[in-house]
């Protein structure tokens, strides 16, 4: 499928005070459900100097794939879709 995403990347909110890396990603232009992925992996500059992993397109693609597999539909109207992965 050729489509334009849009990706923001940043720390999970809550009781981990956003170590682990967390990001969004929607079909640009369209008003349709936001997908939520959150990692495993520490984010950069966390608080405690974990190193971590650099997020690059074939993760994302990776997590757009996966997702769609799951039933997201970026297209349509709806709360956010969240897919969490494991560290890899």
């Amino acid at each position: 499928m050729l489509a334009s995403w849009h990706c923001c990347a940043g720390g999970r909110d809550g009781s981990d005070g956003g170590y682990f890396l967390s990001y969004g990603v929607e079909l640009e232009g369209v008003r349709g459900a936001v997908l939520v992925v959150r990692t495993d992996h520490a984010r950069p500059l966390n608080y405690m100097g974990v190193p971590s992993k650099a997020l690059l397109p074939a993760d994302v693609e990776r997590a757009i794939q996966l997702a769609l597999a799951r039933g997201w539909e970026p297209s349509a109207p709806g709360a956010q879709f969240q897919l969490d992965l494991p560290a890899g």
